[in-house]
Formats: structure tokens, sequence, C-alpha cells
């Protein structure tokens, strides 16, 4: 799946919003109409708190996302380049 201008724009809008939450080191990929978010592993758990959750599945919808998923181990670089077994 290539990846096109909206996706790029509602990406770049994703993580400028977190943030703004707090989160220094974020990223959100793009999987479709699903967006798989990285924050730091130190506060994953703050992400999964309901306020905190509620207000991203609700800024991210409205992006245009339709499902938010909060990858629990955390932002780690070169996680895409890890063979899949």
């Amino acid at each position: 799946m290539r990846i096109q201008k909206p996706d790029l724009i509602r990406v770049d809008r994703s993580e400028a919003f977190l943030r703004k939450l707090g989160f220094a080191q974020v990223r959100v990929r793009c999987h479709g109409k699903t967006a798989v978010l990285e924050v730091e592993p130190d506060l994953v758990k703050m992400a999964l708190k309901e306020h905190i959750r509620r207000k991203i599945d609700q800024t991210l919808e409205g992006f245009g996302f339709e499902t938010i998923i909060i990858d629990k181990d955390g932002y780690k670089t070169g996680k895409m380049n890890r063979e899949i077994f």
C-alpha cells in the first residue's frame, strides 16, 4: 500500500497533536484508516489513561482515522525494519 498525500497530512497533524499533549517522541504509523501510535516507552501508561485516550481517539478520528491503536511497547527506532516470524 502506497502512502498518499492525505495520509501524510493526517500523520503530521496527529503527531503535532500528540506533542502538544506532552509526548516528545512520537510516531504515528498509517495503515489505511488505522493509526498505530508509538510514544516513549515510559509514557505508554499515560497515553492509556482513560481521559487521555478519549482525547486522542476523538482528535485522530476527526483527522480521518477510524481505528487508533497505541503500541504497548512504545517507540523504538528501527521498529519497521524488524523481521516478522
